[in-house]
């Protein structure tokens, strides 16, 4: 039985759909390095922004408290890629009951 989708919505695993073929393709640990890389490199670009972009072209004042984001932001999402991908993994490897 096919759902029918709204335009612009995603499909995916939720849907009783099979995930993407490259995600349980490749090793568990190809794919969470993959995810991991992706997500800790765009919290890095969004930790430099908030550090370096943010005092100035705003008056928001230069802190310790923003530097620390070039590193924090990188670290929490490579922490939870790590997590939710090698659950989400598991829960797609297990079967079904």
């Amino acid at each position: 039985m096919s759902r029918e989708h709204a335009p612009g919505t995603a499909r995916g695993a939720l849907d009783g759909e099979q995930p993407r073929r490259w995600t349980t393709a490749l090793p568990k640990a190809a794919v969470t390095t993959v995810l991991v890389v992706a997500m800790a490199g765009a919290a890095a670009l969004l930790g430099w922004f908030a550090a370096h972009w943010l005092p100035a072209h705003t008056g928001l004042p230069a802190t310790a408290r923003l530097e620390r984001l070039r590193i924090d932001l990188p670290l929490s999402a490579a922490l939870a890629t790590t997590i939710v991908t090698l659950r989400w993994r598991s829960a797609v490897a297990a079967p079904r009951t």
